[in-house]
């Protein structure tokens, strides 16, 4: 989890389609002598895994060492032609990265909330200074507000992250190789 706000980009996307005549532009950009921009593959991977607003992607080190010599001479090229071409930008020395998994953040307990950056607050509808525990005898009176570490309220419904064991042997135990599924190409 982080305690800032991961940056968000928002991209207009050109369907080629001429807008109907008398209707207003919906994209307040103006394309007039540019050319649509071909989909990010990038963002296409992303949006396909479900995470089309994901700022990153984590891949454990044992996953890549037990994929076959020539993936992974494909794989080192890739992220030596990545650093040559962006190596020269201002990075963080580096990432705080933890396994998680998914929940419903109406299902943690208070202690559950507090050790994933989470928390919430009894509103009741009669009166303002009621215990949780009284509140949880006659919840016709009120409800739960559930609250990230900004302050911002998150619906009750929602899943969030909390923190887990790794299922992944660590990749200096003994260099494991895990079974990998064979895709036909």
């Amino acid at each position: 989890m982080n305690d800032t706000a991961a940056p968000t980009h928002s991209a207009i996307r050109n369907t080629g389609e001429p807008a109907a005549a008398g209707s207003p532009k919906t994209n307040r950009r103006s394309t007039a002598g540019r050319h649509p921009q071909p989909p990010c593959p990038v963002q296409a991977w992303f949006t396909a895994s479900g995470d089309p607003t994901g700022a990153y992607h984590v891949v454990p080190r044992v996953l890549m060492q037990s994929m076959p010599p020539a993936w992974q001479r494909r794989m080192v090229a890739c992220l030596t032609e990545l650093d040559d071409a962006c190596g020269h930008l201002v990075q963080p020395a580096g990432y705080i990265v933890q396994p998680a998994e998914a929940v419903v953040i109406s299902e943690l307990d208070d202690r559950q909330l507090a050790a994933a950056g989470y928390s919430r607050e009894w509103i009741d509808q009669a009166a303002t200074n009621v215990s949780a525990d009284v509140a949880r005898a006659d919840p016709q009176d009120g409800r739960f507000i559930y609250l990230d570490r900004t302050g911002a309220e998150i619906d009750e419904w929602e899943q969030v992250l909390i923190p887990t064991r790794d299922p992944l042997p660590h990749h200096t135990s003994g260099r494991p190789l895990l079974t990998t599924a064979r895709r036909s190409t």
